[in-house]
């Protein structure tokens, strides 16, 4: 496609997100099918609602239903860690500190909502094997201040750039970030958050992104977009 010869090979991270629903049963159905599909990685959005969201607001008590409690989240990473890699990515303070129990056996992303956080972010790049930081809505100059910040990370750090509405209308994308931040040394990822009533876009903008240079492709997945759980609108 267009005279480019595709030389990457991108691993491919599945996104679980929150399409349990809060149910443990389901989650573990989730990671066993993402197993069977032979996907590199998992993505495992961690949360305690009482830290993210005060009980007044609207979200809370639809975040409390899909709240999955630590206890859970150790017997899916003390089951799992030898046979997927798994991402962990946590929304508050006592989410990340759960986390770092596990810095041997997992790597961590650093959502959008955190991805200003200094703290966090240089406390990650210390201890975890690998950091993933979403960079979704962050003009250039502030990602290429990234860069600058971090050029000794780049061993282990990876930018990973989407564009957070659902579903994604690819005009808005900025595929060519891919390719500026790949030719500065840094590895890179793409999240699609397309439309999957349609899969054309989905698999256009994964190769595209791969084109420029992407690494990892990460998506959100289901196991029945039917049952229309979170995120089932750009769920594979």
């Amino acid at each position: 496609m267009s005279g480019k010869k595709l030389i990457n090979n991108p691993k491919v991270i599945v996104e679980i997100a929150s399409t349990h629903g809060g149910s443990y049963t389901r989650l573990v159905k989730l990671v066993e099918e993402a197993l069977t599909l032979g996907a590199d990685c998992i993505k495992l959005q961690i949360f305690k609602n009482q830290y993210l969201c005060h009980n007044s607001s609207k979200y809370y008590s639809g975040l409390s239903k899909i709240e999955i409690s630590f206890d859970k989240w150790e017997k899916i990473i003390k089951k799992y860690k030898s046979k997927i890699k798994i991402i962990l990515e946590p929304f508050d303070e006592q989410s990340y500190i759960f986390c770092k129990k596990y810095k041997k056996d997992i790597h961590i992303k650093i959502s959008s909502s955190e991805s200003y956080n200094l703290n966090i972010i240089k406390d990650s790049l210390k201890i975890f094997k690998k950091v993933f930081i979403n960079i979704s809505g962050k003009k250039e100059k502030d990602i290429y201040k990234i860069l600058n910040d971090y050029k000794n990370y780049k061993k282990k750090l990876v930018l990973l750039y989407g564009y957070q509405d659902f579903p994604t209308d690819l005009k808005k994308l900025r595929f060519k970030l891919i390719q500026k931040i790949k030719d500065k040394g840094f590895v890179v990822g793409y999240s699609d958050h397309s439309n999957t009533d349609n899969l054309l876009p989905s698999y256009k903008a994964s190769l595209i992104a791969v084109m420029m240079g992407a690494k990892y492709l990460e998506k959100h997945f289901t196991i029945n977009r039917k049952g229309k759980f979170p995120d089932f609108i750009s769920s594979f």
